[in-house]
């Protein structure tokens, strides 16, 4: 065989081959096996948009305000929840006043 046919056939099954394993690549189904889970999209019909520094700040200040709102700052006597005012007055039935968010959980 001719050296310049068998590089001309070698270099069409290289081409081939290498087609070949190229489209197998594009065949493969993204998953988080083979994916960095950041990189994937969501498979579930909630569509959130794009993130904005404005979505974040109100985000996080309706969520102070709620905390703020239902969380009391102040001390309460333990069996009669009278507020306690005066430091003085702080002892072992005194606690923290109950609201949604606790300061001392």
């Amino acid at each position: 065989m001719n050296l310049k046919k068998f590089s001309v056939i070698s270099f069409a099954l290289l081409t081939l081959s290498g087609c070949q394993s190229n489209l197998q690549r594009e065949h493969v189904e993204i998953n988080d096996s083979n994916s960095p889970l950041h990189l994937m999209k969501p498979e579930y019909p909630v569509m959130y948009g794009e993130t904005t520094l404005d979505s974040i700040s109100s985000d996080i200040d309706r969520i102070y305000t709620y905390l703020d709102r239902v969380t009391p700052m102040a001390l309460e006597e333990r069996g009669s929840q009278t507020a306690v005012t005066d430091v003085n007055k702080i002892d072992t039935n005194t606690i923290f006043k109950k609201g949604d968010f606790r300061l001392i959980s």
